[in-house]
């Protein structure tokens, strides 16, 4: 199909369906979420508040597998994109793939990489399902979109925001193969949906931030295909794109180096961002010592700490936790 109209307007009959979509989907969300309780009944599933770890099925092979892969879906993301854009440079006959190579890369960096992670994530404050009151944990339980003071990083789900891009296909395929492009939407919602399950089954997410983190991830790629790309005007030739900016070979060349950095840096913070878990547990008895310690100090600089007092006649004292957190995939966690 050639364009008639601008690069942006010529496509509506494609890019509002999805708009539409979008806002329905979003204001549907927060509805349900402001006036029900699925968050908490959502997180209930997985929670065994009579077992030694309450979160019992994160530990289940299936399950396990779906935390450990986002790392490495990050990085097959930031391959594809980086390939694509690398085989358009080389050849001229495929230079269509440059745009789809850096669509795909600005998807992973602006969506989980800025606006998940980096501008969401760390700053929201929402705790997650561990963390509040009604899972044992000491924190409130607060709305999805409202900001909260309890430093958690529960909203929105990172890990599945990446899942969800694996639908990247809906939109570079959709106008020349849409059967292909449809398996690629279902396969991003499959998997982005899969891998919110497995955080939630950790208490790491409420079902409601796994919604929004593919409303977000999906909405970032929709503005970058339509309005900021304008892939569908490319595609067809129109010349009303970006001209002053297109001819200037200096942009160009700028342009797609940037891009090509932008994804070996998505690759290796991808790698880099492999989760740990380890679990801990400590016992002895008040017998071992010389003298009988009347005190006990616990110092903690950044952990949650709770203490539970039982009158045991083999006078013991046990500690159990956990510790989670991201590193290389041949990092290890230690305890001195």
């Amino acid at each position: 199909m050639i364009a008639t109209g601008g690069p942006v307007s010529s496509y509506r009959r494609f890019w509002i369906p999805e708009l539409v979509t979008l806002v329905v989907l979003s204001c549907a969300t927060l509805i349900l979420f402001a006036v029900s309780d699925l968050d908490i009944a959502a997180a209930r599933w997985f929670y065994h508040p009579q077992l030694p770890d309450p979160w019992p099925v994160a530990s289940e092979p299936l399950w396990n597998l779906f935390y450990r892969s986002a790392p490495w879906i990050t990085g097959s993301l930031a391959v594809a994109g980086t390939t694509a854009l690398i085989g358009g440079l080389l050849k001229k006959e495929a230079r269509a793939f440059r745009t789809y190579g850096l669509f795909i890369l600005l998807c992973v960096a602006i969506g989980p990489g800025l606006i998940v992670n980096g501008i969401l994530k760390d700053n929201w404050g929402r705790a997650r399902p561990r963390q509040i009151v009604e899972f044992g944990g000491r924190h409130e339980y607060t709305q999805p979109l409202v900001p909260a003071s309890a430093h958690g990083k529960s909203f929105p789900c990172g890990h599945c925001s990446v899942g969800y891009l694996y639908a990247f296909g809906w939109w570079l395929l959709r106008r020349r193969h849409p059967k292909i492009a449809s398996l690629s939407l279902v396969t991003g919602l499959t998997l982005g949906t899969m891998l919110g399950f497995g955080r939630m089954a950790a208490g790491g997410h409420f079902l409601s931030d796994n919604i929004w983190s593919g409303l977000i991830a999906l909405g970032v790629a929709h503005t970058l295909y339509y309005y900021i790309l304008r892939i569908p005007a490319r595609e067809d030739s129109v010349s009303t794109l970006y001209p002053l900016l297109e001819r200037d070979r200096r942009f160009r060349i700028a342009a797609f180096a940037g891009a090509a950095v932008l994804g070996v840096g998505i690759l290796i913070g991808g790698v880099v961002a492999s989760p740990h878990y380890l679990d801990l547990h400590y016992r002895t008895r008040l017998s071992n010592y010389p003298i009988k310690p009347e005190l006990i100090e616990i110092t903690a600089g950044r952990l949650d700490v709770e203490l539970v007092l039982i009158s045991d006649e083999r006078e013991r004292v046990e500690s159990s936790g956990a510790i989670r957190g991201f590193g290389l995939p041949t990092n290890d966690l230690q305890v001195h």
